[in-house]
């Protein structure tokens, strides 16, 4: 025996929750800055530049990243559901 192991579907079913889980918690991140952003009464110039910063390039940036957790997690998901049913 070679002391390989191959994959353990229920670690990495594991695996992608967290990646799942990630990805809603940095949407969930974007909602309530985005919201608390809202309710300020910060005016100005450089409150203008904030928002532009925060609603173009990092909201975009995060949404990003979450899309790509989300996107892994599924890949995750898939690999350990083909491994399922190769065992079987």
């Amino acid at each position: 025996m070679s002391g390989f192991l191959g994959m353990v579907p229920a670690e990495v079913l594991d695996l992608a929750s967290q990646f799942e889980h990630g990805a809603d918690e940095i949407d969930a991140l974007v909602s309530e800055v985005t919201r608390a952003l809202g309710g300020t009464s910060w005016v100005g110039e450089d409150r203008s530049a904030f928002e532009a910063h925060w609603s173009g390039d990092l909201t975009r940036a995060l949404q990003d990243l979450s899309t790509m957790l989300r996107d892994t997690g599924r890949i995750a998901r898939s690999n350990a559901d083909q491994q399922t049913q190769a065992s079987s």
